[in-house]
């Protein structure tokens, strides 16, 4: 009786074990695997972006810091948007560095037709 009891128990155990491999397995193909911090998404949208990666850390800091202090998600959405060509992203350009020079915003406009 005590083996047919110990068959059981490790029965209901490997049941177990095989629910939470099903739920883990389903889990890791239903969710997005998190993105690096440097992957925007514009890679997909940007043409030439794999070969510019360090001006494209550069651009996308504008839109980063754009977002924190406008403190509103859709605004980095929408710097980001056609491939920083947008007019949120001069907005963003402009508020972001708005106290250096406009050489710096020359720069970077310069930075974003190389992209």
């Amino acid at each position: 009786m005590k083996y047919q009891a110990n068959s059981n128990t490790e029965l209901y155990n490997a049941q177990r074990l095989i629910i939470v491999f099903v739920v883990v397995s389903a889990l890791a193909l239903v969710l997005p695997a998190q993105a690096a911090p440097w992957d925007t998404g514009s890679e997909r949208v940007c043409g030439s972006i794999f070969g510019q990666r360090h001006i494209a850390l550069k651009v996308e800091q504008i839109c980063r810091d754009c977002e924190n202090l406008s403190r509103n998600y859709q605004t980095a959405f929408n710097c980001r948007k056609d491939c920083y060509t947008s007019e949120t992203y001069t907005k963003c350009l402009m508020m972001v560095v708005e106290e250096k020079s406009k050489d710096l915003v020359n720069q970077y406009m310069s930075m974003i037709s190389m992209l």
